[in-house]
């Protein structure tokens, strides 16, 4: 069951992302964005029932809180990244706004998803302590919170941003900066996965 839960999670948070991107073509406040976007809030209210779903049977079955796990830890941090993203949604209503937190939720589930799924019925010693409760749920609530701060600030500047005013030159030399910086971090955590070290 929980593959299935995981899948339909997967899936559906991608199909609200791209709803979403889709819903950013129309003009601002156009009737068809705004159906767009109301497309991509059932999907990814689809997603986040079913990650809420998987969440609880491993709950239940596991008897705690499902966070030893980086597939655990991942799967909760996504639920609280959706939770953001709805109260968000709620306050704000803004298509840009949820363009840019559905790729967070998308990229929660499917880092998840690289890491096993088996359920730990017996925890090492280290960690059968209150303490993880305590610990491991405030992390995942602050790096939620970093998340929707991180989407706030690149909001921010792309909002207020001048575009007529920035030469051809700046703009292509900044596209290229950010291709090089992109490609540079993943060929380090490439290498650094490929020789084991993480």
């Amino acid at each position: 069951m929980e593959p299935i839960l995981y899948k339909i999670a997967l899936w559906t948070f991608f199909s609200g992302m791209i709803a979403h991107f889709v819903s950013l073509y129309p003009r601002e406040g156009d009737k068809k964005g705004r159906t767009l976007m109301g497309l991509g809030v059932i999907l990814i209210a689809a997603g986040f029932a079913a990650l809420t779903g998987l969440i609880s049977i491993r709950w239940v079955v596991q008897g705690r809180v499902p966070i030893s796990s980086s597939y655990e830890y991942l799967s909760v941090l996504a639920w609280c990244v959706g939770v953001l993203y709805f109260i968000v949604m709620h306050k704000l209503r803004n298509l840009f706004i949820g363009a840019c937190m559905s790729p967070a939720l998308f990229l929660a589930v499917v880092f998840a998803g690289l890491y096993p799924m088996r359920l730990e019925m017996t925890l090492v010693p280290a960690l059968q302590s209150y303490w993880l409760k305590i610990h491991v749920s405030m992390t995942i609530v602050g790096e939620a919170a970093f998340a929707l701060a991180f989407v706030a600030g690149i909001l921010y500047l792309v909002k207020n941003m001048r575009w007529k005013e920035i030469a051809r030159g700046v703009k292509a030399k900044s596209f290229n900066l950010m291709l090089v910086s992109v490609a540079s971090g993943l060929i380090v955590v490439f290498g650094l996965r490929g020789a084991g070290i993480v």
